[in-house]
């Protein structure tokens, strides 16, 4: 079983480099863009109120895969939110969170012009990179990994360094560009990384180019380095994983749920001001849990597909609209069983709604067997019956 923890943070200051829009200025452009949009019945953006260009926008994020049967949503999305916000939120959710590393353990890939990110070595969107830690029962010791690109295979990951104390406690971490100097080093060991203090061997891993700069890095601070050549080959006992996210993940999740609620039902386009706080909320943030909430006491399901499927589920009455989401679901006996736990409810609407929209869907996101790309898709769309 591979143990994994999901460490939920908020992005810190040094993270918010991307643009984004205040409140203020942000409903300001929209009401602008409604009254023009209004006056000439043109289609707008949703959350802005441009009038395009648009974007190809699928309410499951296409990097999960293309599936068959589920239609685009189009003339709903501008190109400029889309680019400048929105893909942003889906970069975390799709390299920094559990469904990341399955996706990338499967070999699962995205549109072929989108730059591949490795999710154990580069962050995204104000989340640092997955953290694969496994026993190398080679060398004894916690090392950080990666998967190998299209294989179902591991190796160590590159420009790390693994501080061992005297109890054989192993502090596996990379080691980031922007470190110039030792003592910009023993900064972040300390503040970031947060290593006790004490005496440590260390053994890092890396090009020659890395090796030398570690030496120098590590100069005058100790004796007891070990330089390691990479093991030909990788053993790893009782895996663990972290993931560490920021309100990005759960915006992602949201606009999945909203997106595909406006792709199955016919009567709502997006802009109503019934939607206006989820919107706000994919674009701006805010408090995570009055949108979304996450749960792990019981599958979104009674019975779960044999192998890999998204599951999508959309509930919306007289209480509100709510969307039931649960990704890489697979009941068959798997190692990821404890990362694949979480599944997400995210309220749409808290407001009572027309009769005509009171209805229950549910859309199954199936995979092929084995993981396989055919004619351009990974696997189909089955509406099913909705079960409690």
């Amino acid at each position: 079983m591979l143990e994994h923890e999901l460490d939920i943070r908020k992005a810190k200051n040094r993270y918010n480099s991307y643009p984004m829009l205040d409140s203020k200025t942000h409903m300001s452009m929209i009401k602008t863009r409604e009254l023009l949009a209004d006056m000439t019945n043109e289609k707008r953006c949703i959350y802005c109120g441009a009038s395009g260009p648009f974007s190809k926008e699928h309410a499951l994020p296409y990097s999960l895969g293309h599936f068959k049967g589920f239609p685009e949503l189009p003339d709903t999305v501008c190109a400029d939110c889309n680019s400048r916000i929105i893909s942003i939120t889906e970069d975390q959710f799709l390299h920094c969170g559990p469904e990341a590393f399955i996706k990338e353990f499967l070999g699962i890939t995205g549109r072929k012009e989108h730059k591949r990110i490795n999710i154990f070595e580069r962050g995204s969107a104000g989340a640092p990179p997955i953290d694969f830690v496994g026993y190398d029962s080679n060398l004894g010791i916690h090392i950080l990994f990666k998967f190998n690109p299209s294989q179902q295979t591991i190796k160590e990951v590159n420009k790390q360094i693994v501080f061992i104390n005297k109890k054989g406690e192993c502090f596996p971490f990379r080691v980031p560009d922007w470190i110039k100097d030792n003592k910009q080093f023993l900064t972040y060991v300390r503040e970031e990384i947060k290593i006790p203090k004490g005496n440590y061997d260390a053994r890092f891993f890396g090009d020659d180019t890395f090796l030398l700069r570690m030496e120098r890095l590590l100069s005058g601070l100790g004796k007891n380095f070990t330089i390691l050549e990479p093991p030909p080959e990788v053993n790893i006992k009782n895996p663990k994983t972290t993931c560490r996210v920021t309100d990005r993940y759960f915006r992602a999740i949201a606009k999945i749920a909203f997106h595909y609620f406006l792709t199955v039902v016919d009567l709502c386009r997006g802009d109503e001001d019934v939607f206006r706080p989820i919107r706000d909320f994919i674009i701006n943030g805010g408090v995570v849990e009055e949108f979304v909430k996450q749960k792990t006491e019981k599958t979104i399901e009674p019975e779960l597909p044999h192998w890999w499927t998204h599951i999508i589920k959309m509930d919306c009455g007289y209480g509100g609209i709510f969307i039931y989401l649960q990704f890489f679901i697979n009941s068959q006996d798997n190692p990821f069983k404890d990362m694949l736990k979480y599944k997400f409810m995210v309220r749409l609407s808290r407001n009572h709604v027309t009769p005509g929209l009171i209805s229950r869907k549910c859309h199954h996101f199936a995979y092929y067997q084995p993981i396989q790309k055919i004619d351009g898709y990974y696997g189909e769309v089955v509406e099913s019956e909705f079960k409690d």
